[in-house]
C-alpha cells in the first residue's frame, strides 16, 4: 500500500484516508497503524432444517512494515537528526497474512489495515519479495480464486426438490431474476457466489471505522458471543492473552454478526 503524508486535515475530516500528521502524535499514528483487527463476519444462512458445509479459511497477520527504500530514507534523515516521517513522503506499507491454523486454502480469510488521519492512499497492490528492487518487492497480478470457490467443494453440490419451480424475488448483479435450483433441484452457483470476491477493497463508510460499534474500557455498547463460542467487540480481547490487544469491531461487523453468526442469542429466522 503506497501512502502519501500530508498536513492535517480539518477538523473531523479524513478519518478513513490515508495520510500521516506530523503536527500530531507520531507514535500514537503508528500504535494505530499496528492495529490489524476483523472486517468482515462472514457466514451463510441455512434453508430450513438442511445441514449446511462450510470451509472457511483462517488467517493471522504475521507481518507489517514500511518498504526497504523508506527505512533507507528514516535512517538517513535519523543520521542527520531530522524526523523520520515528514509532510509529503510517499511510501509503500507491506502487509503480510499467512493461512491457518487449519487449511491453507480456502475461502473468507481476510485481513484488515485501518488507515489513520492524515495519511492519503495512493495505490495498493499484490506484492512478492524481490531484492532486486529497491522496495524489496515487485508488484504482480492478483492470485485466482481458491480452488473450493471455483467448483462445489469436495462435500459436493446438494438437492432440495422443494425449490424446483421457484424464482428468486430480488434481481441478481446482472439485474435479473433467477431460479436457486435446477429441473431436477441441484443447487446452482459456487461458493464463490456466496464469499464474493478476490482483491484489495478500501471503504470510507463510517460503519467501518475503527471501534464505530462502540465498545471502551467500561460502558459503551455490549460485546456479542459468535457462532464458534469467541467474545467479540469487547474493549479487551478476551481469547487473547495479551492485554493490550483489543476486541473492538466496526459496526458493519456487528450487523453481520447480528444476521448470521451470533450464539448468545435466539437466531433471526
Amino acid at each position: 500500500m503506497r501512502e502519501n503524508v500530508s498536513p492535517p486535515a480539518g477538523p473531523g475530516g479524513g478519518k478513513q484516508t490515508l495520510k500521516l500528521s506530523e503536527t500530531q502524535s507520531l507514535r500514537r499514528r503508528l500504535e494505530l497503524l499496528l492495529r490489524l483487527v476483523a472486517f468482515v463476519v462472514l457466514g451463510i444462512l441455512g434453508c430450513g432444517q438442511t445441514p449446511i458445509w462450510g470451509h472457511n479459511l483462517d488467517t493471522r497477520a504475521t507481518g507489517i512494515s514500511f518498504a526497504n527504500d523508506y527505512l533507507a530514507l528514516m535512517s538517513q534523515r535519523a543520521g542527520l537528526g531530522q524526523p523520520l516521517v515528514q509532510a509529503g513522503d510517499e511510501f509503500w506499507v507491506l502487509l503480510k497474512t499467512t493461512p491457518g491454523p487449519g487449511t491453507d486454502t480456502g475461502v473468507g480469510g481476510y485481513q484488515t489495515f485501518y488507515v489513520p488521519p492524515g495519511v492519503t492512499v495512493l495505490d495498493a497492490a499484490y506484492v512478492f519479495p524481490d531484492a532486486s528492487d529497491p522496495r524489496g518487492f515487485r508488484n504482480i497480478p492478483m492470485k485466482g480464486q481458491s480452488p473450493i470457490a471455483i467448483g462445489d467443494g469436495s462435500v459436493g453440490a446438494k438437492t432440495t426438490v422443494e425449490l424446483i419451480g421457484y424464482i428468486l424475488p430480488g434481481a441478481n448483479g446482472l439485474g435479473t431474476k433467477s431460479d436457486p435450483v435446477s429441473a431436477t433441484g441441484l443447487h446452482r452457483g459456487t461458493v464463490a457466489g456466496v464469499y464474493g470476491d478476490t482483491g484489495i477493497f478500501f471503504s470510507t463508510d463510517p460503519r467501518t471505522v475503527f471501534n464505530s460499534y462502540g465498545a471502551a474500557a467500561s460502558g459503551g455498547s455490549p460485546p456479542m458471543v459468535n457462532n464458534s463460542g469467541d467474545t467479540v467487540g469487547e474493549w479487551d480481547a478476551a481469547n487473547v492473552l495479551d492485554p493490550t490487544v483489543m476486541g473492538v469491531m466496526t459496526l458493519w461487523d456487528s450487523y453481520q454478526l447480528r444476521a448470521y453468526g451470533r450464539k448468545d442469542v435466539a437466531p433471526i429466522i
